[in-house]
């Protein structure tokens, strides 16, 4: 029996519009495209909001949620998808919030080759460019920010996560790059991840914490809140 695992491609919508949901199915770690699917999107308080219709593309799972689905913002919201492939279903949950804001990734590739111009000649084989490592790095630092009581997308101005998602980047590439002993890599890796920890208890970001679409306290170090109204 294969191993079907499906990953979450969508973890923020708007609340009070119309938005996109979708998700990947792999089997054994490759992308797969499921005979059919169906999904129900529930709130956070496990309420059924709709069963709406699957589109399959190329293992590519999209639905639609409507405009009148969420009214508010709140986190934690699901959806439960069962696909079928090779005659069995499988069943899986993935969870977004519904938001004022969204917290797109706030660097490319280009913006790392600003401090290393001769990065690509590293480029792992198969790579064209650096945004695999870009996106799990921009997780991380969503992710240490939610360690420390406040969500990502509650971050007023996405360009405030630049300096933090490029070191957090720089420090996973030099990391995996070929070493020995006494490497430059290990070194540059160390000193990107002392770079982007340092920055992540100093940084000035500005959160709107009840979406509202006004900043609401802002940070000059995590262990540090300065409310504003």
């Amino acid at each position: 029996m294969s191993n079907i695992a499906i990953r979450n491609a969508t973890e923020e919508i708007y609340y009070g519009s119309a938005d996109t949901i979708t998700a990947q199915v792999y089997a054994d770690g490759a992308a797969t495209t499921p005979s059919a699917a169906t999904a129900e999107i529930y709130d956070n308080g496990n309420n059924l909001i709709e069963s709406p219709t699957v589109t399959i593309t190329a293992g590519q799972l999209s639905i639609a949620a409507a405009a009148g689905d969420f009214a508010v913002a709140q986190q934690g919201c699901s959806v439960r998808w069962v696909v079928t492939i090779s005659g069995a279903e499988y069943r899986f949950q993935t969870l977004f919030d519904c938001v004022r804001h969204k917290a797109p990734c706030p660097i490319t590739s280009a913006d790392l080759k600003v401090f290393f111009p001769l990065l690509d000649n590293e480029l792992p084989t198969g790579q064209t460019n650096w945004e695999t490592q870009i996106t799990a790095a921009f997780r991380e630092v969503k992710d240490d920010i939610w360690q420390r009581g406040y969500r990502g997308n509650e971050v007023i101005e996405p360009r405030q996560l630049k300096r933090l998602t490029t070191w957090k980047a720089l420090a996973i590439i030099f990391a995996a790059l070929p070493r020995s002993t006494d490497s430059i890599w290990t070194t540059a890796a160390t000193n990107a991840e002392e770079k982007y920890q340092a920055l992540l208890n100093s940084e000035r970001l500005w959160f709107d914490t009840d979406q509202d679409g006004a900043p609401d306290a802002t940070s000059a170090s995590f262990g540090t809140i300065q409310l504003l109204r």
